[in-house]
């Protein structure tokens, strides 16, 4: 796909954003402010994956704060999430590293 992401990458990304439609990892009263977008255009971006524009404003949020809180939210089951992705959170935060500068992002933090 990209000199930094491939096919396996940008699957990985798509998991973490259906997984943040997941009422068991994060509430449904909460997502929009969790998000920063709601969950029709989660799944709208979602209906276009892997063809989406990657740089994208709505899409960047959408990655970007799907795959940032599934790493580090206070939601304290790791091992329930690595499941439901069947992916270490190691492994997620090594493809969102490579998506945030692939995008022309700084390194993430919870302060961006």
């Amino acid at each position: 796909m990209t000199q930094l992401l491939s096919g396996c990458d940008i699957a990985i990304l798509e998991a973490c954003m259906r997984a943040s439609l997941d009422e068991r990892v994060f509430d449904r009263e909460e997502f929009h402010t969790i998000m920063g977008v709601d969950p029709s255009q989660m799944r709208d971006i979602l209906d276009d994956m892997p063809d989406v524009d990657l740089r994208k404003d709505a899409v960047v949020v959408a990655i970007n704060n799907a795959t940032l809180n599934i790493i580090g939210y206070p939601h304290r089951n790791s091992r329930e999430i690595e499941s439901i992705l069947g992916r270490s959170i190691g492994d997620i935060e090594l493809v969102f590293e490579r998506w945030r500068k692939f995008v022309g992002c700084k390194p993430a933090s919870f302060c961006d």
